[in-house]
């Protein structure tokens, strides 16, 4: 492990890493040809928030890939973080959900709030601890999560791991209308013939800088690692499989892995986007440029809500371009052919408690209801699940549907990315989070539980034991040893097995850090073949 001992990691509080601490010359930063200066948290951790990576995306330069921001020279405040880019308050509302559940309002004052929201929303932020850079420390560069849709990398616990000998990165990045609508006259202006890739553009960008820059702020950039929950997830698994991004990074950590799928292809994301622009009341000729000139002009939130309408709020994501991706995943990575870095990956137990309200608001869990929908759902196969899943009470139809969803939604889709870093020759490690906070039994170990433990964020309407610190303090300790080394184990910490698909071994983050083996065997197994796999 670090400097720290797990006791002592397991003390330190959210509140102390938002408060900055007097100090007789703010921290500077030399970035870009300009220099940045932050503030001092104490503890020796200096933090830099809001820097513009990229110029702003606006007028002219909405929906193409992002240019290099043009510094002006001089001092520039690093204080404030930058807006939040357009999106819905869908979080708020998922954070209400889990204070719900542990028995609060959904108006709870310490549920996190997206606070201003702008078109220009290129920045990133930088916790570090190690200004003097003597001894270059590993980087950890955050991807959000949100469906590629919602969230930012604003948040004063992010910097919590910065206690850990690491520097810690956090970025912003266009999302979904704004980030990834494809349309061909989109295509047609652009000298890749792409479009609707530009969130993950914005992320290599953001790498890009990194690249460039992190060593002023004491961080290696021979020793970068990416790691993301959710769609932050599954924007770890498009880089590792971008060529636009070899190089960028050396580990990647995907939290809540979303499966390794056949990827939209540029003609679909295109259609998508027409559909789009005539639900806009635009009826131009599609491939004409004046189309794109209206769409330009319309106002940023407008284009917002008119996307959810049509998509449902669903999951924003790239598209096989020949650029960005050149294939889809699936083939890419059975091949062997994504980024030849370490992987830690894993899920939670329960994914699916804090899903289903949005994606199934108005169900009816029974016996009954849950059969119909899985014989619709898997037709000659659903014998098979519902042995796998049994259900006899209206609970057990809750249970059943929370642990069918979760399994075949994220558990399974993280051993097999688990199993392909493997067979590709690369070091992978597995786990599987467990612990269910007390009081909190309708919701498990729910989906983005990880993010909680990970970056030690207290919260009063979450609950906080001896166990749970304990498992922040082991969590840290993993995630951080293996950014330094691509390799989670460390002192003081249980023995982490590298996975290798004969054993099937794996990390139990419960009430217990223990390890196991046969993961899933009878389940996933059983899902690898249902989707082909």
């Amino acid at each position: 492990m670090s400097i720290r001992s797990v006791a002592m990691i397991a003390a330190l509080g959210l509140l102390q890493m938002g408060c900055e601490s007097e100090s007789a010359s703010p921290p500077r930063a030399y970035v870009d040809g300009e220099t940045i200066e932050g503030a001092a948290l104490g503890e020796g951790v200096s933090v830099f928030r809001g820097i513009p990576y990229a110029a702003p995306p606006v007028g002219d330069l909405r929906w193409r890939p992002p240019m290099r921001h043009e510094s002006g020279g001089g001092v520039r405040p690093a204080i404030e973080f930058g807006p939040a880019c357009p999106q819905t308050n869908s979080m708020g509302a998922f954070f209400g959900l889990i204070a719900e559940g542990y028995g609060h309002g959904a108006d709870h004052p310490d549920i996190p709030r997206l606070g201003e929201v702008n078109e220009d929303c290129l920045y990133l932020n930088v916790w570090s601890a190690n200004l003097s850079g003597e001894e270059p420390l590993p980087v950890m560069v955050w991807i959000h999560g949100g469906g590629n849709t919602a969230g930012s990398g604003m948040g004063a616990e992010y910097g919590s791991l910065s206690h850990e000998d690491v520097v810690v990165v956090t970025i912003n990045y266009r999302l979904g209308v704004l980030g990834f609508l494809a349309h061909p006259a989109l295509s047609a202006e652009s000298e890749a013939n792409s479009s609707g890739n530009y969130g993950l553009l914005d992320q290599i960008a953001a790498l890009e800088w990194v690249q460039r820059n992190i060593a002023g702020f004491g961080g290696d950039p021979d020793r970068v690692t990416i790691f993301g929950e959710s769609a932050g997830s599954s924007d770890v698994a498009y880089l590792m499989t971008s060529p636009l991004a070899r190089g960028l990074f050396h580990r990647a950590i995907m939290q809540s892995a979303a499966p390794i799928n056949q990827t939209r292809s540029l003609e679909a994301a295109e259609a998508r986007g027409v559909r789009h622009a005539e639900s806009l009341g635009l009826d131009a000729d599609p491939q004409s440029a004046e189309a794109i000139a209206e769409l330009r002009s319309v106002d940023c939130m407008e284009l917002v809500r008119r996307y959810v309408e049509l998509t449902g709020g669903s999951v924003a994501g790239p598209n096989v371009d020949g650029w960005f991706l050149t294939e889809p995943l699936r083939e890419a990575w059975t091949a062997g052919r994504q980024a030849d870095v370490p992987l830690m990956v894993g899920s939670m137990a329960d994914e699916y408690t804090t899903l289903l309200p949005f994606f199934l608001p108005d169900v009816e869990h029974t016996p009954e209801g849950f059969e119909e929908s899985v014989r619709n759902q898997y037709r000659s196969a659903a014998e098979r699940v519902l042995d796998l899943y049994p259900a006899e009470t209206g609970e057990d139809a809750y249970w059943a549907r929370v642990a069918l969803g979760s399994d075949a939604g994220f558990t399974c889709p993280s051993r097999y990315a688990a199993k392909l870093n493997s067979d590709a020759g690369r070091p992978a490690y597995l786990y599987h989070l467990t612990r269910a906070r007390e009081g909190g039994e309708s919701l498990g170990a729910f989906h983005g539980a990880d993010v909680f433990y990970l970056f030690d964020m207290q919260l009063g309407f979450l609950p906080i034991d001896d166990i749970d610190r304990r498992l922040t303090g082991a969590m840290m300790g993993y995630w951080t040893n293996f950014a330094a080394n691509g390799n989670p184990n460390g002192p003081e910490l249980p023995e982490w097995p590298m996975y290798e698909d004969a054993n099937k071994p794996y990390m139990d983050l419960g009430d217990e850090v223990v390890s196991g083996e046969g993961f899933r065997r009878d389940r996933c197994d059983f899902m690898d073949e249902v989707a082909g796999r």
